[in-house]
């Protein structure tokens, strides 16, 4: 993970609730200002937090030459991170990407899932996709600013499973109210701005699959798989 200090907090939602036992790395990236500042209060802080609740996770801060942060520079805090990792398996997510509860396990398992051999993985190659989902605010909630302090005060404002986000992406007339009667509460990430950024992870396919999935198992009392095959990269 990278981040800037103002978002760094949504680490420990990330590493206290979701990603609790598998490694992270995540990088702190500060502004000159910020670095003039460290040692007041905010960063002394978020140390000791992430210190009492994350044990997992590594905090790399570097220190930014640039004077505005519009110039982010993201794919060098990416490297600094794949630099210090260990592990044969890498996810890399920007800060405000919140895993599920257990997405860490569920990876795991799928990773060995895939190493089985199969007829069809000697012809093709495989891909493991996350979907990624976008929460949107409701009323009173302006905004990216908004979302985060709603998630600041219940840190169940972003689903933390299946069942969770299913009822998100469904949505409600409060929803509905707030955004021109569109009730959905959770919606594909960026699919309202930037609907080409995904679209090739096909998220929304997904999604559909495995309602219908597990409406016609809804009597079945097996296990779900722990992953479902889909056509994914059609860019």
């Amino acid at each position: 993970l990278q981040t800037s200090l103002d978002r760094a907090w949504i680490l420990l939602e990330t590493c206290r609730h979701r990603w609790k036992t598998h490694p992270i790395v995540a990088i702190l990236a500060l502004l000159p200002q910020q670095q003039q500042d460290q040692d007041q209060e905010s960063l002394p802080l978020l140390r000791q937090n992430l210190t009492a609740y994350c044990p997992h996770l590594e905090l790399l801060v570097h220190p930014l030459l640039l004077k505005s942060p519009e110039r982010y520079p993201v794919n060098e805090l990416r490297n600094m991170g794949l630099q210090a990792v260990q592990t044969s398996h890498v996810l890399v997510a920007d800060i405000d990407l919140v895993p599920s509860v257990d997405l860490d396990l569920h990876i795991q398992e799928s990773i060995v899932a895939l190493r089985k051999p199969t007829r069809e993985a000697e012809t093709q190659h495989q891909a493991l996709v996350v979907p990624a989902f976008e929460r949107v605010c409701g009323i009173g909630e302006r905004g990216d600013e908004g979302c985060y302090h709603a998630l600041k005060r219940n840190h169940t404002f972003l689903p933390a499973d299946f069942e969770a986000l299913q009822a998100c992406i469904i949505g409600d007339k409060r929803t509905a109210m707030a955004n021109n009667g569109d009730n959905a509460a959770c919606v594909v990430f960026q699919s309202r701005d930037n609907w080409e950024g995904h679209f090739s992870t096909r998220s929304a396919q997904w999604m559909a699959s495995m309602m219908q999935y597990i409406r016609s198992k809804s009597n079945d009392r097996n296990d779900e798989p722990a992953i479902r095959t889909l056509d994914c990269f059609d860019s």
